[in-house]
């Protein structure tokens, strides 16, 4: 029956997609005009750039892909231009007949605007042609603006803007207004990845030299995006140049990465890969000592690698097909082995322990681009995204008991979570008419979660589940004059577990009070039906235990409201205010007391609660000085039980300045500075000593019994660490060695070696509780360098 309704479903929208096609043909019959505007140079699209009819009001500016339409009344002979900043304005003469659709496409070559530094930018376009409310696109240039941990990363660089903080150095996961990090969706060319972390989340898994650009929305999502209540990151790959070959490396610290690109006959690829290098370094360094030492030196048991590629097919005009993949792991092996004595005098003993612990992603997908009259495209995709993560522990202990009995024990602990992902969708773009750019279509997400513990081939843990979700979702851009821009939306997403649809709406405005100067404005709700089963209070989070909500429980839900202004100034510095107030309801979280066989609904806990805040952006996009200025001033609590309290990662104030000033003689400066408040914690007030009778202590020959420490706790999370404070300085330097083009960068984060509280380790002495700090990054310097060829 299910089946036979998901038919129909697919019918109707097989029907709906025709009509529109016929509709859109006959709305197109007018003059037209469509095409792709491109990097002359390598031949990636480009987006937001200018395209009009020169002397005229008609024209359009170009998508993520690069691909313009508009229609026309003007017969006769034109001039077609193209503008874009960065780049050389383009002019192309055009014939325009009655009733025809022409393509045209063209190529812009980049231009040196200051000091050798190539900017290009659209960024004011999108200002006036979108609606994008509580959005920064950052390029690749701005992922270059701030000093790095070893190497740039993007999740890092996202930590600096007002929307979003970082729980604390050791990690790079994201908490968006009031949100903790299960609830930002991340994509990856469209494609989800569940757990974006390296090094236990130290690093992302995305190799920024990949990427062409982020784009970060944290608040007022488009109808297209659901699932996630707090953010929507999409990076986007490079296309690949389809021009010339060309590669380009990068050594650091930690990592090496290499990354190729050229044509492919119709297309263009794209692959990159990066790996630690410490493990192979170490086991140069620990052959030669072993050589002259009876006891060996161990490998180094860490190292992680990633691999993402890309290839583009332009079959023809009107079709194109990309094939794109990311494979990383992470691996840990460590070995123990001991020998003493030897079994003819029965003082013989052998120990060995090893453990293997490997997790890590892969995504693939096929997508295919057609566009189906000149102002309606189909996108259609199929994505397979799958997360591991496997630990094999094993001991083995042989030896001599007091009896001389031989005695041969073995343990086996398996530890295991995957999930494979399944995602076939479909996307479509309609340009109605000029003032109505429809958006619509559907998806399926099939989910495969597998959960499990085994201890000497007994299943401890044993959960295995398939939730699927479904649905549509459309929107309309709506501008009725040149001064207001509506956008509502809606998704309807059946969940299988509860067989009910939920319906997430959303409505977002924009009102122009100078072609410089708007109010924006968005509401809505969104729902979420996977979380993480990770505790709230622990303080590194290694890996995300992926948990979808079961039949028992309900989907957690967040109706949010926003309130802006946006302002530029000279086209070059923009500037933002942004208020958002955001309501949580069925917050579902692992019991702080959780049991290792989490398969019950009653090792979970449901939870309300609300952030409410006020965001400051000034940001610089062109001239030798670049970056941004971010202040945020935030409130977000969360209900447990009948008390309210701020979860950990809740920030009052946070304060974040970037900066990247190209000083000349191929020389660049980047800065950032990080201020705000201390995290909060929960505090030990005492400890109470708990009389155990069922254990003697046995050093006084059972004349006394243990006493058991128990932990007196104050308020949840009612404390807060000292206020955190960051400087981290850079030094780049281009040049040439040995006939490549190169980038020196010399970096160090926390210049002035401040000490910022990561925790307390809390102590007991002369029945006294005494708490000690555990920094986090002190005084650290790197240094690394890249090369083009």
């Amino acid at each position: 029956m299910r089946e036979n309704k998901k038919n129909t479903n697919n019918n109707c929208c097989f029907y709906i997609v025709l009509i529109i096609i016929l509709f859109a043909n006959i709305l197109s019959a007018a003059s037209t005009i469509s095409g792709f505007i491109k990097d002359k140079k390598n031949g990636e699209p480009i987006s937001y750039a200018n395209v009009f009819l020169k002397n005229t009001s008609y024209g359009a500016v170009t998508n993520s892909d690069g691909y313009f339409y508009f229609k026309t009344n003007s017969v006769g002979e034109f001039t077609l231009m193209v503008s874009m900043m960065g780049y050389k304005k383009v002019e192309k003469e055009i014939v325009i007949i009655k009733d025809t659709s022409q393509k045209v496409n063209l190529n812009m070559e980049t231009v040196t605007i200051e000091l050798g530094e190539i900017t290009k930018t659209g960024e004011i376009e999108k200002f006036r042609q979108d609606i994008r409310i509580s959005t920064i696109n950052l390029s690749n240039n701005d992922l270059r603006s701030s000093p790095v941990v070893l190497e740039s990363d993007i999740f890092r660089t996202i930590q600096l803007l007002p929307s979003a903080t970082a729980g604390n150095d050791f990690s790079s996961a994201l908490y968006v207004r009031g949100g903790s990090p299960d609830q930002n969706l991340i994509l990856l060319d469209g494609i989800t990845v569940y757990n974006p972390y390296h090094l236990g989340g130290v690093f992302s898994t995305f190799n920024t030299d990949a990427v062409k650009e982020a784009n970060f929305i944290a608040g007022g999502f488009p109808a297209k995006y659901g699932g996630r209540m707090s953010s929507v990151l999409n990076i986007v790959n490079r296309e690949g140049n389809s021009k010339n070959f060309e590669g380009q490396g990068n050594i650091s610290l930690i990592s090496t990465k290499l990354l190729l690109e050229g044509p492919v006959p119709k297309g263009s690829f794209m692959v990159a890969g990066r790996r630690t290098y410490f493990d192979g370094l170490w086991e140069l360094i620990r052959k030669p000592i072993n050589k002259k030492r009876d006891d060996n030196l161990p490998p180094f048991p860490y190292y992680f690698y990633d691999l993402q590629g890309k290839i583009n097919i332009d079959i023809n005009q009107k079709h194109r097909t990309t094939f794109s993949g990311f494979f990383g792991d992470d691996v840990l092996s460590i070995e123990e082995t001991s020998t003493e004595g030897t079994r003819e005098d029965y003082d013989y003993s052998y120990f060995k322990f090893n453990i293997d612990w490997i997790w890590g992603n892969r995504t693939v997908s096929l997508k295919h681009r057609w566009i189906i009259t000149p102002n309606l495209i189909g996108k259609f995709s199929l994505a397979q995204s799958q997360f591991h993560f496997d630990v094999d522990i094993q001991g083995e202990d042989r030896y001599f008991d007091s009896d001389s009995n031989f005695i041969s024990e073995n343990i086996k602990l398996k530890i295991f979570d995957n999930i494979t992902d399944v995602s076939p969708f479909v996307d479509f773009v309609w340009f109605l008419n000029d003032k109505n750019t429809i958006e619509f279509g559907s998806f399926y997400k099939k989910i495969d979660f597998n959960l499990g513990l085994t201890f000497d081939s007994n299943n401890l843990v044993d959960i295995h589940s398939k939730p699927s979700e479904y649905g549509i979702y459309f929107q309309d851009k709506f501008q009725p004059n040149p001064l207001l821009m509506i956008q509502p939306g809606i998704r309807l997403t059946h969940y299988e577990f509860k067989n009910k649809t939920y319906p997430d709406f959303r409505l977002n405005g924009k009102y122009f009070l100078s072609d410089k100067f708007a109010i924006n404005a968005a509401v809505g709700n969104v729902y979420q039906f996977l979380q993480t089963a990770n505790p709230e209070t622990e303080n590194v989070r290694i890996i995300d235990f992926w948990y979808p909500t079961s039949k028992d429980q309900s989907p957690s839900m967040v109706y949010s409201s926003i309130l802006g202004l946006e302002y530029w100034y000279k086209e070059k510095i923009q500037i933002k205010l942004e208020g958002y107030y955001k309501d949580f309801s069925h917050l579902i979280t692992l019991d702080d007391e959780f049991i290792v066989a989490f398969d019950s609904v009653n090792n979970f806990t449901e939870a309300n609660g609300y952030a409410y805040g006020v965001e400051f952006l000034v940001k610089k996009q062109l001239g030798n000085l670049t970056g941004w200025v971010g202040y945020t001033y935030s409130i977000t609590r969360k209900k447990d039980g009948n008390i309210w309290y701020p979860p950990k990662y809740d920030k009052t104030h946070n304060l974040n300045i970037v900066a990247k000033y190209d000083i000349g003689n191929k020389w660049y400066f980047t800065s950032a500075i990080v201020l705000n408040t201390g995290n909060p914690y929960t505090q030990i007030l005492g400890k109470i000593h708990m009389l155990d009778d069922q254990a003697l202590d046995v050093e006084n020959d059972g004349e006394k019994y243990y006493f058991d420490e128990i932990d007196v706790y104050g308020r949840k999370n009612s404390e807060r660490y000292p206020n955190y404070f960051r400087l981290d300085i850079g030094f780049n330097r281009r040049g040439k060695l040995f006939n490549l083009k190169t980038e020196f960068y010399f970096h160090v984060i926390n210049v002035t070696n401040h000490m910022n509280v990561f925790m307390y380790y809390w102590m007991n002495r002369d029945d006294k509780v005494y708490r000690q700090p555990v920094p986090m990054f002190p005084f650290f310097p790197s240094l690394g360098v890249k090369f083009y060829f």
